[in-house]
């Protein structure tokens, strides 16, 4: 699981350049204090894979605001540009985390690295609905940042790299590298899943075991008592009067109580039995349904992968 979130982030920006739409656009450059050039588009019609295509088409990259230097730069240039913000989409996400935290980590687009510095809006990022992983500037009059849904409809701000970026990723190696984490997964998951039917199987094995013993003792136990009895008779032979009396009575009641023990003993184990089967199948039937549906997504994302390459 370490290595899949190690490499998820890195490719997810690998895989995002070749699963949107383009949009024509005419957006309009700016330099800000520190050199950095920017480009804004403010139409509200890009959701954020369409902003990050439409900057990499551009030969740039949404922008990134790792520090508080070039944010303190960023807000100088967009402050006399906009009196009221707009929603525009920068390149920040949290890797598809599904917690609801304001503590998440969020990493850059451009290469998955986390970024360490932040500037949200208050209360932000929220990730309500456990849906918000895309983050775009324009909350409450401010600059500040916020996450939102990714698909939603914003403009967007584009950045031109201070280094030469390799956008074109080398989807094959990315393809490979998917398959590989799915398919590890996968394995671990039927190891797991040989693992329970084992426990299940020495559980009920162990209840077999138990009941056996169980029955044992009990019959050891009237052994011993019908010997008792049979001893006292033998050593007091003034009591015939009475054997002849209650002996026959006696004797009953003890292969009364052997039967008993036999059925109470064969009908716990079946019981036990067809509780162990029940509870098996159900593991067992929801185990191989997820192991379908890692197996469905594995050839999945290989297929959609093996589309761009």
């Amino acid at each position: 699981m370490n290595i899949l979130l190690r490499n998820s982030s890195s490719i997810l920006a690998c895989l995002l350049a070749g699963l949107s739409t383009l949009v024509t656009a005419i957006p309009q450059s700016y330099t800000a204090s520190d050199g950095v050039e920017y480009v804004i588009e403010r139409d509200q019609v890009y959701n954020w894979l369409q902003a990050h295509t439409e900057c990499v088409s551009h030969g740039l990259q949404l922008a990134i605001i790792d520090s508080a230097e070039k944010n303190q730069a960023f807000e100088a240039l967009l402050r006399p540009i906009f009196d009221n913000p707009p929603h525009l989409w920068i390149g920040l996400h949290d890797n598809l985390n599904t917690a609801e935290t304001l503590k998440r980590p969020f990493f850059s687009i451009v290469d998955g690295s986390q970024i360490k510095f932040s500037y949200w809006n208050n209360g932000e990022p929220n990730n309500a609905l456990y849906s918000e992983h895309c983050t775009h500037i324009g909350m409450a009059n401010n600059f500040k940042w916020n996450d939102d849904k990714c698909e939603k409809k914003f403009g967007y701000i584009c950045e031109k790299p201070q280094a030469p970026v390799n956008i074109s990723c080398e989807l094959n190696e990315t393809r490979k590298t998917v398959f590989e984490l799915n398919e590890g997964l996968a394995k671990d998951h039927k190891n797991n899943q040989e693992e329970i039917q084992g426990m299940l199987n020495d559980n009920r094995l162990q209840t077999q075991s138990v009941l056996q013993e169980w029955q044992k003792s009990s019959q050891k136990s009237l052994n011993e008592s019908q010997k008792s009895i049979n001893d006292i008779f033998a050593s007091k032979p003034y009591l015939q009067a009475v054997i002849a009396d209650v002996g026959q009575p006696i004797k009953q009641i003890i292969r009364e109580a052997y039967n008993e023990i036999a059925q109470f003993s064969h009908e716990a184990q079946q019981t036990i039995d067809g509780n162990s089967v029940v509870t098996q199948t159900s593991i067992m039937n929801k185990s191989h349904a997820f192991q379908q549906k890692l197996e469905e997504n594995t050839n999945g994302v290989d297929g959609l992968l093996a589309e761009h390459e």
